[in-house]
């Protein structure tokens, strides 16, 4: 980013020499994003349970006067037993998904869970990570015309 200018000015009592520019160029670093969960506990081993992961991350890209104008978003993932960012996994009690956008997980516990008897508890586990997604806008002059007669318009 280079933005901060200023001036220096020398004075011997009345008299000032001519201000000297100072110009500063801050240049980002690619800080890690974090995440946070919340432990899930359920008294019942036949329905899935949800939670969510909160991530945040320092480098955004939303910085005044900056180019080019990047954008971090981020996203949400389970971690396999093979350190795989996946969508879905099964785990020892139960299979887990994930939303990539929203980091809402479900867990679903599996039949095994179900034989549990009244008071009987198991753990289970699973890793969430986020990661970041760049996303750059590029400048572009539109200008609107009007549709040739050849053009046809699809929906899905």
């Amino acid at each position: 980013m280079t933005g901060v200018q200023g001036g220096v000015q020398s004075s011997n009592g009345g008299l000032a020499s001519d201000p000297a520019s100072v110009k500063v160029t801050i240049t980002g670093s690619d800080d890690a994003p974090t995440v946070t969960v919340h432990d899930l506990v359920t008294a019942d081993d036949h329905s899935a349970i949800k939670g969510s992961a909160v991530g945040a991350d320092v480098d955004t890209g939303d910085v005044a006067g900056a180019t080019p104008a990047i954008a971090d978003k981020l996203h949400y993932a389970l971690v396999d037993g093979d350190g795989n960012h996946v969508s879905s996994l099964t785990t020892t009690h139960g299979t887990v998904s994930i939303n990539a956008d929203t980091g809402e997980y479900t867990f679903t516990p599996n039949a095994d869970a179900a034989h549990l008897v009244k008071d009987q508890t198991v753990d289970d586990s699973f890793k969430v990570v986020s990661s970041r997604v760049t996303v750059v806008w590029p400048v572009t002059r539109l200008r609107s015309r009007s549709p040739s007669p050849a053009a046809t318009t699809r929906r899905r």
